[in-house]
């Protein structure tokens, strides 16, 4: 999957498609705050975080 994200894609996706483009987001953003300094890498980092905090909550209600 590519790091871009259409919102109705993303909803089409299975939940385990959903999970990966999720941890695929994450990777990115990653992958962007190596080639980045300052505000800019702590920026992406936090985007990374937030992407890898959401396919973990959603592998948590996945088990439920």
């Amino acid at each position: 999957m590519s790091p871009e994200l259409d919102a109705f894609e993303f909803l089409s996706l299975s939940r385990e498609q959903r999970i990966a483009k999720c941890r695929d987001m994450a990777a990115e953003a990653e992958r962007l705050a190596g080639r980045n300094s300052g505000d800019l890498r702590a920026s992406y980092l936090g985007l990374a975080e937030k992407w890898s905090k959401l396919a973990d909550e959603m592998e948590r209600l996945e088990g439920e």
